[in-house]
């Protein structure tokens, strides 16, 4: 004591004697330091003696941490003890209760165990939760995908979750829908390219493509519209609830010059304002508030001929639509062009009418086709009277005139079935 200052002798004192107050299981405190020892009421006599002796033994506190001594039945533990320069300035010798060692030991193990079983139970919860959110989502993701690649386009991944997995799943569908969609959409161009290309005839051509256009479009109102033989105006050649099947819009109409002048689909949101157009599908342009009209252009070789009017409440008309109708219109336009070529072929180049082969080979066709059903069938023949005289009395060109003039009536006449022919002398 008489090497320390008092106030650390004071100040070592107390800490030691709240330790032993406080817990206990702790038995003595010795102080060893360069200066000698320190030792605090409760060591063995033994213990006293022996460092009194053998001051050697301050030296070899520093070899062990803590060891049993079976004489005194204390367990003698040691702690560094540092100066303000963290160098080593002394060391505490405690003296504890090997009860309190055990019951250390047993804590460990204890706490040891519960981390154990935490540790286990977290492992658990956690293979739960990447086999319910991550494999599991995983695997319907593959099945999805086999089922797809297997021609199954109906496949969807189930989405539980809202998670990366979940949104890879969404990604997914959105792709299954826009291949299913484009898959349908090239059925219905090779549905579309075979019926139109078994029509020969310009009329059933025209009749098909607006049929299928209706169809497509979910429209209530459709009509295919031509130049007239003046070039002054567009004439129906083929309608679905139009008012008159022998209406003609001008060229000069807000729509028609629209589509002749670019030469791209216009649309026409509802409420359709008024223009000649709508005098197609309705008397007196009185359109309905929901009517919306999407207009077609049908192009060969950069001029607008035919042109599609499609209308109604329900007319598809979104992006895809549009694109799919865009496709439709090119194989239309080829098969119109073709029919011109087949029409120039079967047909009479003054009047119009079909020929002669083309007759016959339509007569054989249609007998055949009655044979064994209905054998009820009409042939009128007919004769223009004195037509020789009109070529020799006013000339050839007056005798085609009224050729022309016979053919036109016969056309304006005629159903759309019966065959328009007439045999030139």
């Amino acid at each position: 004591r008489d090497k320390l200052p008092p106030e650390l002798v004071y100040l070592v004192e107390k800490i030691f004697d709240d330790m032993i107050r406080n817990d206990k299981m702790v038995r003595y405190f010795v102080l060893h330091y360069p200066g000698g020892t320190l030792t605090y009421p409760g060591v063995p006599p033994s213990k006293l003696a022996r460092l009194k002796s053998e001051r050697r033994l301050v030296a070899e506190v520093e070899k062990y941490a803590a060891k049993y001594n079976a004489r005194t039945n204390i367990v003698e533990t040691v702690i560094s003890v540092p100066d303000k320069d963290n160098n080593l300035w002394a060391h505490i010798e405690m003296g504890v209760s090997p009860a309190a060692v055990e019951s250390g030991i047993l804590r460990t193990i204890m706490n040891s165990v519960l981390v154990g079983i935490l540790c286990f139970a977290g492992s658990l919860g956690l293979a739960w939760y990447f086999l319910g959110n991550i494999l599991v989502p995983v695997q319907r993701l593959k099945a999805a995908a086999a089922a797809i690649s297997g021609g199954d386009l109906d496949q969807r991944v189930s989405i539980t979750t809202d998670d990366e997995i979940a949104d890879l799943g969404r990604s997914f569908n959105t792709m299954t829908d826009s291949l299913k969609l484009r898959i349908e959409d090239l059925n219905t161009v090779q549905a579309f390219s075979k019926e139109i290309s078994s029509c020969l005839g310009r009329e059933e051509l025209f009749r098909t493509i607006t049929r299928r256009f209706n169809v497509l479009s979910a429209s209530s109102h459709a009509a295919m519209m031509a130049l007239t033989k003046e070039k002054d105006g567009f004439q129906i050649a083929s309608g679905v609830n139009v008012v008159d099947e022998r209406a003609r819009l001008p060229l000069d109409g807000p729509v028609i010059s629209e589509l002749l002048k670019k030469g791209e689909e216009i649309f026409l949101p509802p409420p359709v304002r008024e223009s000649p157009e709508m005098t197609i599908f309705f008397p007196n342009v009185n359109v309905p508030p929901e009517f919306s009209v999407l207009a077609l252009p049908v192009a060969i070789r950069g001029r607008v001929n035919p042109v599609i009017f499609l209308g109604g409440d329900k007319l598809k008309t979104d992006a895809d639509s549009r694109r799919l109708y865009r496709t439709l219109l090119g194989h239309a336009s080829s098969a119109v062009q073709n029919s011109r070529l087949y029409e120039l072929a079967i047909t009479d180049g003054l009047t119009g009418v079909h020929l002669r082969r083309h007759f016959l080979s339509e007569l054989e066709r249609i007998l055949e086709s009655i044979a064994d059903s209905d054998p009820r069938l009409a042939l009128v023949m007919l004769d223009i009277d004195h037509f020789k005289r009109v070529n020799d009395t006013y000339g050839h060109p007056e005798g085609d005139f009224i050729l022309v003039s016979v053919a036109d009536t016969l056309k304006e006449t005629l159903r759309v079935s019966d065959l328009r022919f007439a045999e030139r002398a």
